[in-house]
C-alpha cells in the first residue's frame, strides 16, 4: 500500500524533474562554457580539461533526457553514476564540506528512480 496517490507522486516526480534538470543543466553549462569555477576545481583534483567537456556534455543531455520518457530511467541512472563519482572525489580528498550537493542530488536521482518505477508499474498494472 503506497502511502502517495498517484497524482501526488506525478507532482512529486515533476518538481523533482524541474530541479534536476536545473542543477544539472546549470553544472553541465558550466563545465562546457570552461568556467573559471569549473577549470579550478578540475585542476584541483588534477582531472582533465577533456574529462570535464564530456561530463558537462553528458550532464547537459541526460538532464535533457529526463523529460524523454523512453530514456529517463537511463538519464536518471548516468546522472546517479556522475554523482556518485563526485562523491567519491570529495571524501577521497576529505572536503566533506562539499559532500551537500552531490549528496543531495544523488538521493533526488533515487527517488525519481524509484518514483518512475513505481508509476510505470502502476500503469501497466491498470492496462491489464
Amino acid at each position: 500500500m503506497s502511502i502517495m496517490t498517484a497524482k501526488a507522486k506525478k507532482i512529486t516526480l515533476n518538481i523533482i524533474t524541474i530541479l534536476l534538470m536545473v542543477a544539472f543543466i546549470g553544472a553541465g553549462f558550466g563545465k562546457l562554457m570552461r568556467t573559471d569555477m569549473m577549470v579550478e576545481s578540475f585542476d584541483r583534483y588534477d582531472i582533465p580539461i577533456g574529462l570535464m567537456l564530456l561530463l558537462g556534455f553528458l550532464e547537459l543531455s541526460a538532464a535533457l533526457g529526463l523529460l524523454i520518457p523512453k530514456v529517463r530511467l537511463f538519464a536518471a541512472t548516468g546522472l546517479s553514476i556522475i554523482m556518485a563519482g563526485a562523491i567519491v572525489v570529495h571524501v577521497y580528498h576529505n572536503e566533506m564540506d562539499q559532500l551537500v550537493g552531490p549528496v543531495l542530488l544523488f538521493v533526488l536521482l533515487i527517488a525519481f528512480i524509484t518514483m518512475r518505477k513505481q508509476l510505470l508499474k502502476t500503469t501497466k498494472t491498470k492496462k491489464k
